[in-house]
């Protein structure tokens, strides 16, 4: 962790740009305040005897501030760096305001019940994850219709934090029941009104952010398109942990699950922003697949051999169990191969077509003697793998 403060410390520094620079100054007590809130987090865990599992949640809150910081200090895109280490500075202060209300349930700590309220505002808060979603990745959303969502975001964010502000509601009876709320100023029915309906919009929203980086991806074109790509990538592994470890949750928590594969969007969202690499997503996409593909089909295949082999022949567990391995290690490399043509055909067939037409020019330049023949496949092959505006050639001739 602090190996983890003074980088940031650096990339704020070099943000700041010069002294009293006010956005310097804001990106300095955020990060600290967050940096602050985790420690005290952890501290206050250890105190209470709840061991360290509070640090499980430091990758989370590291890379949405430090993708945050860096946007900030290298983009053009503010609204994006904001809203990243909003998220990452309101998770740590969430994990520290519920420790802080948990230590103070069996000790004598004053504040404990304002600090179980603020635990659930910054629960509301995170809700601007989903503008992340929305507004990525230039920071303006969609179209006028998509910027009504975005407004929809902030005034269910709004009102969550209200009716739990004010009021005893799930979030805070559920996970404090022993503490009292301080603020219980609403009227009870009307709170818990605004308290559901906010509820409901949020999964509404959900469905909304997801609709709309699919769109944008759809709609986008150029260098959008790629970046839209980082994101769905990043999203889709995600969501496919997020599935896996629900459904086997005997395995792994699904929230370390969680705290564990979510920072990878951040992460694609810097990169795509900073456009680090920015055109390499479609061979990682491409390579991902073919090894999630190729690991299903021989773990499938594995299984079937091992639980049905001894049941339809007259061999031992043990000999199945080795044959199958056998199997599986040899056939990983073939059929890697033949799904990996397979998939980029499908979905990057713009380097396959490429590859394949600098494979061919490399097996014509081997066996060609005509220099105007060599010149003309040449000019072929760059226009159909790099599609310059224009191209000229120059040739040296040597004078013999």
């Amino acid at each position: 962790m602090v190996m983890g403060v003074s980088v940031m410390t650096r990339l704020i520094g070099d943000s700041a740009g010069t002294r009293g620079d006010p956005k310097g100054a804001l990106v300095w007590t955020a990060v600290i305040a967050g940096v602050f809130a985790l420690a005290g987090a952890v501290t206050l865990d250890v105190l209470d005897g709840q061991g360290l599992s509070t640090l499980q949640w430091v990758p989370f809150c590291f890379t949405f501030m430090g993708v945050g910081v860096v946007i900030l200090r290298r983009a053009t895109v503010p609204t994006i760096g904001w809203l990243f280490l909003l998220v990452g500075v309101d998770v740590a202060a969430s994990l520290f305001f519920g420790s802080y209300a948990e230590f103070g349930v069996t000790r004598d700590v004053p504040g404990a019940a304002w600090s179980a309220v603020c635990f659930t505002l910054t629960i509301w808060l995170s809700l601007t994850v989903f503008l992340v979603l929305q507004l990525f990745p230039d920071g303006l959303p969609m179209s006028p219709r998509w910027g009504g969502v975005a407004r929809a975001t902030v005034a269910v964010t709004v009102i969550g934090m209200i009716s739990s502000g004010l009021s005893a509601q799930e979030d805070f009876t559920s996970n404090f029941p022993s503490l009292k709320h301080p603020a219980q100023v609403l009227d009870e029915s009307l709170a818990h009104s605004l308290f559901m309906g906010a509820q409901y919009a949020t999964l509404l929203l959900f469905v909304l952010s997801a609709i709309s980086v699919a769109l944008r991806y759809r709609r986008s074109r150029g260098v959008e398109r790629q970046q839209m790509k980082w994101l769905a990538a990043a999203g889709a592994v995600a969501s496919f942990g997020f599935v896996v470890t629900a459904l086997w949750s005997e395995w792994v928590e699904p929230v370390v699950a969680f705290t564990v594969l979510m920072p990878l969007v951040p992460i694609a969202c810097g990169a795509a922003i900073l456009r680090y690499h920015l055109y390499d997503i479609d061979r990682i996409v491409s390579r991902t697949t073919s090894y999630a593909v190729v690991t299903a089909l021989l773990v499938g295949a594995y299984g079937v051999a091992v639980t049905g082999a001894p049941r339809l022949l007259p061999v031992s567990n043990a000999l199945t169990v080795a044959a199958a391995t056998l199997f599986a290690a040899g056939a990983f490399r073939p059929v890697l191969r033949h799904v990996q043509s397979v998939i980029d055909r499908r979905f990057d067939r713009e380097r396959y077509d490429a590859d394949r037409e600098v494979d061919g020019f490399a097996a014509r330049l081997r066996d060609e003697v005509d220099t105007e023949q060599v010149v003309d496949d040449l000019s072929r092959a760059v226009s159909q793998t790099l599609a310059p505006a224009s191209m000229g050639l120059w040739v040296w001739e040597r004078d013999v």
